[in-house]
């Protein structure tokens, strides 16, 4: 009888700790990224669209727009998962960070400098024909 309840019990703790070593890899932690955003001058930017795309499911989008001071913040990006930012504010030229690895603990804040858009357009077209 003593022989049948230590196998239970062995039994019971191995599938305890089964049980806690596969929740632990369904469990995705969070990780928090901050960054600024600036005009070519150095001025900070204010209202400016900043979005993290996850690139390995891209339906799984997260916005936010930069504060007074041009800085961003995102608490909900999965720790380990590449992402694309794309930042986006009206008059300047849009910007793509490709390939942006979340790291736990370990991301430095973005900064980041838009261009104007009329410092980026053409000038003068001259047609020869």
């Amino acid at each position: 009888m003593k022989i049948g309840l230590k196998r239970h019990r062995y039994l019971a703790v191995f599938l305890l700790l089964l049980l806690g070593i596969s929740f632990k890899g369904w469990t995705q932690t969070n990780t928090i990224i901050t960054g600024i955003v600036r005009d070519q001058t150095g001025v900070v930017m204010p209202n400016v669209t900043v979005t993290a795309i996850n690139l390995s499911d891209s339906t799984i989008q997260n916005s936010t727009t930069t504060n007074e001071a041009g800085i961003f913040r995102f608490s909900q990006l999965i720790t380990g998962t590449i992402y694309r930012f794309r930042v986006s504010h009206i008059g300047f030229q849009p910007l793509m960070i490709d390939n942006y690895k979340v790291k736990a603990g370990e991301n430095a804040p973005l900064a980041i400098n838009l261009m104007s858009a009329a410092s980026a357009a053409l000038e003068e077209v001259i047609v020869v024909g």
